[in-house]
């Protein structure tokens, strides 16, 4: 049987889309609403990055969670249907984990689990370090951001090359671009695709590409390399201060498996309450190469 890579939300599920504004930026977020404990998800990519991301890159994992907890998911600063930042000075890593964390405290979250994709698990991070009476647990899924560098080159070389090799048009660069993460996926649905298309083609995109051509050299890539040694050193000092588990698939091409397990090294040796759970045919998307493997062991974990 053929694959879909994800599910786009049903519209049951679109129903529970918001928008706040949030310090000045309206923000759009999920929220299924349920009386519990809640799940935060925090998806991947950057502003300006070269293919948009927002909320729906979590596919069925924005309905399977529902049997954990109320499920939330929020577009980070600058993506998706969120606004940019409101002056050149914000296009930080600093300022993405802000925006997550004044989300959170205008919706009154608390005891969260914090679920972090990719870029968002180094904004996870931050946070589960930052305002540890905040979180509850902490997940991080297949995030280079958040792992010691690689010993060649960097965890952008292979986004580089993506794009380099990318085909002309929006809906065949989408289409690329999920091709060389996946694994286990199979093709694109073309909701989705439509979806991502209409971020692409937006003014929005247009300004964000701008933005961060304008932003990289003096604020982005600084923040970023002052941010990742901020949590190496705090890692290596006292660990995460919260119970923590790092998922990865196997066969991660953007983010190679010996990053996730240098990322767990030097979680555990400071963090008792800490697990690494490697995913076998699986990508960068690992809840969508393998989403019963996926769900079991996260939902585990919260449940715990």
């Amino acid at each position: 049987m053929h694959r879909k890579a994800l599910s786009v939300p049903s519209s049951s599920i679109t129903q529970k889309f918001h928008t706040v504004d949030v310090r000045g930026v309206q923000t759009r977020y999920f929220d299924d609403g349920q009386d519990k404990d809640p799940i935060l998800l925090i998806h991947g990519g950057h502003f300006g990055f070269f293919i948009p991301v927002g909320i729906e890159s979590w596919g069925n994992v924005l309905e399977d969670f529902g049997e954990y907890g109320r499920v939330l998911a929020v577009d980070k600063l600058g993506q998706g249907e969120t606004g940019l930042p409101l002056n050149d000075e914000d296009w930080t890593v600093d300022a993405v984990a802000e925006h997550v964390a004044n989300f959170a405290t205008q919706l009154g979250l608390k005891n969260l689990t914090l679920v972090g994709h990719s870029r968002g698990g180094m904004t996870a991070v931050l946070l589960a370090l930052k305002y540890p009476e905040m979180v509850k647990k902490l997940v991080i899924i297949s995030s280079a951001t958040a792992a010691p560098a690689p010993p060649v080159g960097t965890d952008m070389d292979f986004y580089e090359r993506v794009e380099r090799t990318a085909p002309g048009g929006s809906a065949e660069l989408i289409r690329h671009y999920h091709a060389a993460q996946a694994v286990n996926e199979g093709d694109l649905p073309e909701d989705y695709i439509g979806i991502a298309t209409k971020w692409l083609e937006s003014e929005k995109q247009l300004d964000a590409v701008a933005g961060y051509a304008r932003n990289a050299e003096e604020h982005w890539l600084p923040s970023l390399s002052e941010g990742r040694r901020w949590v190496q050193e705090r890692l290596a000092d006292a660990g995460i201060p919260v119970p923590t588990l790092v998922v990865w698939g196997v066969n991660d091409r953007s983010a190679p498996v010996s990053m996730g397990k240098g990322l767990f090294d030097l979680i555990a040796a400071n963090t008792l309450d800490s697990s690494l759970y490697l995913i076998n045919n699986a990508g960068h998307h690992v809840f969508s190469d393998q989403r019963e493997k996926f769900n079991a062991a996260v939902g585990a974990f919260i449940s715990l």
